[in-house]
């Protein structure tokens, strides 16, 4: 993949932000080559994204967002204030944070996997691994091996303590990382806690 400056830069302005968030391409300059169903989107997305900078939901860089008229409105009255956005009369600045915009819309509870690439600060782009150090991956597996042994004391049986682990979960509420027999593989290659001396 060859690098370019679009893959690195980290801002975003109003407009792109509303564009990705719809669907449309962010190339795509004039509205008037946009569907009706885009335009709608579109619009829903720029007035989605006011309000969460009204409610302080999503920040903008420099924490200043205004409203400017579109010419076809005429006259330069000042900018009318946020509350009074239009998306079809009046034009937004702001500038974003691509992990800002990710965060907020975690916050209203899309998922990482409906959120767009172009926000989603938390993915691995495709055919790329992140390497761990050695010594640091060893050091994670004796942490997880830890907490697994205060919550559960110490366990032989890696495929019990998949099934312990797997029931607390379900009690809790809360989305099973891996089944049963994926999670007792990987408990079987964790190291064994290590016992601190007693004073």
């Amino acid at each position: 993949m060859a690098l370019r400056p679009k893959n690195i830069i980290q801002l975003l302005n109003f407009e792109e932000t509303a564009r990705i968030l719809a669907g449309i391409d962010t190339k795509t300059v004039s509205n008037a080559s946009l569907s009706a169903d885009e335009l709608s989107r579109l619009y829903e997305w720029r007035t989605a994204i006011v309000y969460a900078i009204i409610d302080r939901s999503l920040q903008t860089t420099d924490g200043v967002a205004w409203i400017t008229q579109n010419m076809i409105c005429g006259g330069d009255l000042g900018p009318p204030p946020l509350r009074n956005y239009d998306p079809s009369r009046h034009e937004m600045n702001a500038i974003f944070l691509r992990k800002d915009v990710f965060h907020w819309l975690k916050t209203v509870g899309v998922s990482e996997a409906d959120i767009p690439d172009a926000f989603n600060i938390a993915s691995t782009p495709k055919g790329d691994e992140v390497d761990v150090h050695p010594r640091r991956e060893e050091t994670y597996h004796r942490i997880i091996k830890s907490l697994l042994a205060l919550q559960y004391g110490e366990q032989t049986e890696p495929y019990a303590l998949a099934d312990e682990f797997l029931d607390d979960c379900r009690k809790q509420g809360i989305r099973a990382p891996a089944s049963r027999s994926t999670l007792g593989g990987l408990f079987t290659q964790l190291p064994p806690v290590q016992k601190a001396e007693l004073d």
